[in-house]
């Protein structure tokens, strides 16, 4: 009658490790959940608005000297750090 307890309690060890391991199974599926939430709510959208930021303003009228372009490329790119920085 021993052997049958000594299996039965090895049953139960086996059986409380493998609700362990379920558990801790659900709680790595979270954090992976977490992280591709990170990924898709703020590095995706940070790369989306960097990817819609122009970095110049072309005239669209007339000709202008290049140190004025150089001047609003520079103002552009100044607005465009700060909005992309919030």
């Amino acid at each position: 009658m021993k052997f049958f307890s000594h299996i039965d309690i090895k049953i139960l060890y086996i059986f409380t490790d493998i609700q362990e391991i379920y558990k801790e199974l659900e709680a790595l599926e979270n954090l992976g959940r977490q992280a591709r939430d990170i990924l898709e709510c703020r590095i995706e959208a940070g790369l989306t608005d960097i990817s819609l930021t122009p970095l110049c303003d072309l005239p669209e009228e007339e000709a202008i000297p290049m140190c004025d372009f150089l001047t609003l490329t520079e103002e552009c790119c100044r607005d465009a750090a700060a909005n992309i920085s919030k």
